[in-house]
């Protein structure tokens, strides 16, 4: 079943690319590969499936909030970047101190929900999981950064953007 639900994820992912990569286009991507990365990882059972993902959109869409309200409060801060105050500081300050406890608490609850759904050492795949999943990046860009076919591709990409500007 695991290899099924990650076959239809694959399938998607790869048909998906000819559209436009509009920014909801690639969360869309992004989550897709989550899941299948998360369920494979995991080891996560159909039944733990499809209780944990709700769960977890649900926590991911709770941290979107935190973060809109963030950068709205540094919007404004660079709306009044012309006469700011040591208020208008502080106030940021306060906000992002506010914002960051809530994610945190946020984060604990979800942690918390998902001890109901995974077994122990799920949970401790699922702590780890983020640190593997940016180093996993990391060395990812890293070896496309260092790939001379992506850097000639680049090269000419930077060549013809200057030469039509």
């Amino acid at each position: 079943m695991k290899k099924l639900i990650l076959t239809i994820m694959l399938c998607g992912l790869i048909f998906g690319q000819n559209q436009d990569s509009s920014k909801k286009d690639i969360q869309d991507k992004k989550g897709v590969w989550l899941v299948g990365m998360q369920t494979k990882y995991l080891e996560l059972s159909t039944e733990q499936a499809e209780k944990f993902f709700p769960l977890q959109r649900e926590f991911h869409g709770k941290i979107e909030e935190i973060k809109k309200k963030q950068r709205d409060a540094i919007k404004q801060l660079e709306n009044d970047i012309e006469n700011p105050t040591k208020a208008d500081f502080n106030k940021v300050i306060d906000l992002e101190k506010k914002l960051k406890n809530e994610a945190a608490t946020m984060h604990a609850n979800f942690l918390t929900a998902a001890q109901n759904i995974l077994n122990d050492n799920q949970m401790v795949k699922l702590l780890l999981m983020e640190e593997k999943i940016k180093d996993s990046l990391s060395s990812e860009l890293n070896e496309r950064k260092n790939n001379p076919r992506d850097m000639k591709r680049r090269l000419d990409r930077y060549r013809k953007n200057n030469r039509n500007n």
